[in-house]
């Protein structure tokens, strides 16, 4: 795959764990945490097995190792983007309300006493103590001033977790939709027809009892200026539910500015070129909006 400069925030080892390739059912979905992953990759890997009962691990977290898995990785073909081209693979990925996901990672694992809490616990200056309460205040506070090389993929931008840019997805779902649009991609990739129960919700976390009681006006827009590349580009609303109405301030300092300016320069041409052709059903595509909007940063 053609790399481009982001390329250079989200490393190999990464590329490797969260790009699974079946050449049984010929798809590739990209995974992103705190996006369903866990439940998505309990179905597809029934579906590489031939089963339609979900294939619960003794441990939750043995479905995210690649020895465990039916399904491959990058590294185990040899040309991806030859192999997508010539076997023209159905690529998909899903997507998820920032707002929702940051408190998700943070109820997930910081809350929960999780190792990824020792990055935070170091940045703010505490000793290596999982034990040590966290506000989500801080939480944010320390996501918002960490440069994207340092971030964790638990709170990583899914723009750059999807690659959007290298891959030209069938379907971006949302997990907002998870039932609808995971069964439209069933219809596709589950060609034994087996059954599986979707469930009615999915990252449950009493969404809207917690939001209500973490989120202030301040970490509200901290959240929408840290992430606002995944806002636009997947067309998720600025507001806030809490707060209904009203619009974050927006901020001129943008960690990754550099980043999205060089992107932009060099990609401006074939964008102009790419409005013509994009399919007008596929929002995620709208590299217009995107790049409007990068710019006023």
């Amino acid at each position: 795959m053609q790399k481009h400069i982001y390329h250079k925030y989200v490393s190999t080892d990464y590329f490797n764990i969260a790009v699974n390739i079946s050449l049984q059912n010929n798809y590739l979905y990209v995974e992103t945490p705190k996006v369903a992953c866990s439940k998505i990759k309990s179905i597809i890997e029934c579906i590489e097995l031939g089963r339609n009962d979900v294939y619960e691990h003794k441990s939750r977290d043995l479905i995210h190792h690649r020895s465990h898995a039916p399904l491959l990785s990058p590294r185990q073909v040899f040309d991806l983007e030859k192999l997508i081209t010539e076997r023209k693979m159905y690529k998909f990925c899903f997507v998820r309300n920032p707002y929702t996901r940051i408190l998700s990672a943070y109820l997930n694992k910081i809350e929960a006493n999780e190792p990824e809490k020792y990055q935070i616990l170091y940045q703010l200056g505490h000793p290596a103590d999982l034990n040590i309460k966290l506000t989500f205040h801080e939480f944010v506070s320390a996501i918002y001033e960490t440069p994207l090389a340092h971030l964790d993929p638990h709170w990583k931008h899914q723009y750059y977790l999807t690659y959007q840019d290298d891959i030209d997805y069938d379907y971006v779902g949302k997990i907002e939709n998870f039932q609808k649009d995971f069964t439209n991609i069933l219809k596709v990739i589950n060609k034994r027809k087996l059954v599986f129960d979707l469930g009615s919700k999915i990252n449950s976390t009493d969404t809207d009892k917690m939001m209500k009681k973490l989120y202030t006006r301040e970490i509200r827009d901290m959240v929408y200026n840290k992430y606002r590349i995944d806002f636009d580009y997947f067309e998720y609303s600025p507001e806030l539910s809490v707060f209904p109405g009203e619009k974050p301030k927006t901020c001129e300092m943008f960690v990754d500015k550099k980043v999205n300016e060089d992107y932009i320069g060099e990609r401006y041409a074939a964008l102009k070129e790419e409005m013509e052709t994009i399919n007008s059903t596929r929002p995620w595509k709208m590299y217009k909006k995107v790049r409007k909007t990068i710019l006023k940063r």
